[in-house]
Order: C-alpha cells, then structure tokens, then sequence
C-alpha cells in the first residue's frame, strides 16, 4: 500500500486507522485531516547547488538531473 491513493481508500473503507503524509487536494471531505506540526518542511543545500537559486519550490518547478 505504498500509493497515496491506496491508503486514502483503505482510510475509508475501514482497513487504515491513519496515515501519515503530505497533504494536497485529494484528500475525500469524509477524512478528517490533523496538522501534526506548524513548522514547515525546508531543503537545505550547498550555495552552489541550482537549488539555491530558487527562493521558493512548488511543485516541479526544481531543476533535475539529467
């Protein structure tokens, strides 16, 4: 059960008690959602590395390597 989607199901037909995760807009109005922190997640990088040029993530907007 290692895709989000899987566990979102299994919380609601009764086989997950709870899951932890990153929460995004798919969770069902039938969930109850509780913040377990209010400190936010950071990446912390050499001044060099081309993600130290980007002062904010979302999403994919991160270089890759290729």
């Amino acid at each position: 059960m290692s895709e989000p989607w899987q566990r979102l199901l299994a919380l609601e037909n009764g086989t997950l008690d709870f899951t932890i995760g990153a929460l995004d807009s798919t969770v069902p109005t039938s969930l109850e959602i509780f913040p377990l922190s209010e400190d936010p997640f950071v990446v912390v990088a050499h001044k060099d590395d081309p993600l130290a040029k980007f002062h904010h993530l979302h999403g994919n907007n991160y270089p890759r390597e290729t």
